[in-house]
C-alpha cells in the first residue's frame, strides 16, 4: 500500500472573508488495482476498501487504517 497526503487550508463557502479551516487530501493505492481518494475539509472522511480496510482522513492530515 502506498499513500500520499497533503495538508492545505481551504476557505469554506460561503463564509466570512477572514475565515479558514483545516483541510487535507489523500490518494491511497491499495492492493493491485484499487485506488481511493479522500478529501477532508473541516470534518473527517472515511472510505472502505474492497477487502474491508477502513481508511479515515482528518482535516489535520492524519490518515489511519483499520483492518477487519
Amino acid at each position: 500500500m502506498t499513500a500520499c497526503q497533503a495538508p492545505y487550508y481551504r476557505r469554506p463557502q460561503p463564509a466570512a472573508s477572514d475565515s479558514w479551516t483545516h483541510a487535507a487530501q489523500a490518494r491511497i493505492h491499495h492492493g493491485k488495482a484499487e485506488e481511493i481518494q479522500l478529501d477532508a475539509c473541516g470534518e473527517a472522511r472515511d472510505a472502505t476498501s474492497a477487502i474491508g480496510t477502513v481508511f479515515t482522513l482528518i482535516p489535520e492530515a492524519r490518515l489511519t487504517a483499520k483492518q477487519p
